[in-house]
């Protein structure tokens, strides 16, 4: 039987575009192999309305394939659908909390796969790449139970320019000099690197201590991302999320409408209305 889950980007309050083209991710719970998961729109003459353009400046091409605002995840039950988007939740949390969440004897919060020997006691791999405000990054980091072995960003200049890969920081655990600062990073790079702890993300470091660059990029992560794993545990719960998201917003309402129709599933409307509960005495 194939099951369907599917995961919406938040609405971010941050200013400008700001879009996630893609997630890999390796050796997370059932994930043995590096997998990765695309929001870039393929080349296929399919209709363009509803993508995501990389830029709101005037002059760009309407008809460009970006990114699409809604994936779909198909596969068997338990195939490991549900632990892609737990996986980026992780990947978020980390970004989020991992400087004020643990102490230096916590070591990292480490979830391998668990179902042969050799992957459980090897590192785990996230990584993204996504745009902010035109311009293209990808962050990622590798770590085990202890400590980050490896940490990363990198950018590339807007769209249309050569995509010439600008290395922002990198971070190698097992290298005597960890850390490599790139000339377009300006800040306190090397003091927050000595406040950073061993099984800390620099990233998370950075943004604690008011990085100037790299606060923004946290900040997406932080404000333009929400997590609805494990909240529909009740049949209230899922009525009012519903209620709340369709019946306010006809336009919502109408595009649901059309997706079913298109689905041919017998279904020509929908209404949405609360049934008040009664309360019995005892």
């Amino acid at each position: 039987m194939n099951s369907l889950f599917c995961a919406k980007a938040a609405e971010s309050p941050l200013r400008g575009v700001k879009m996630l083209l893609r997630f890999g991710v390796a050796n997370h719970l059932s994930i043995r192999d590096y997998q990765e998961l695309s929001l870039v729109a393929t080349s296929l003459k399919d209709p363009v309305e509803g993508l995501l353009r990389t830029t709101d400046k005037p002059g760009h091409n309407e008809n460009e394939r970006v990114a699409v605002p809604v994936v779909a995840i198909y596969g068997a039950n338990a195939a490991g659908k549900s632990t892609i988007l737990r996986a980026l939740d992780f990947y978020v949390r980390a970004i989020r909390d991992s400087h004020v969440a643990r102490t230096s004897s916590e070591g990292t919060a480490y979830q391998p796969f668990l179902l042969d020997d050799d992957s459980r006691e090897e590192p785990s791999r996230y990584d993204a790449d996504f745009i902010i405000e035109s311009t293209r990054y990808h962050y990622g980091f590798i770590l085990d139970g202890s400590v980050i072995n490896e940490e990363w960003l990198y950018s590339f200049p807007p769209e249309g320019q050569r995509q010439i890969k600008s290395v922002l920081f990198h971070r190698n655990f097992a290298e005597d000099a960890p850390y490599y600062f790139g000339k377009t990073l300006k800040g306190d790079n090397r003091v927050i690197a000595k406040l950073t702890r061993d099984n800390s993300l620099y990233l998370s470091s950075a943004a604690q201590n008011a990085h100037p660059q790299l606060s923004r990029i946290y900040d997406y992560f932080k404000l333009g991302f929400s997590s609805r794993l494990d909240l529909f545990s009740d049949d209230n719960r899922i009525g009012d999320q519903i209620h709340a998201y369709f019946s306010a917003d006809d336009t919502q309402r109408l595009r649901a409408m059309s997706f079913m129709k298109a689905a041919d599933i017998g279904i020509s409307d929908i209404q949405f209305f609360k049934k008040a509960t009664l309360m019995k005495a005892s």
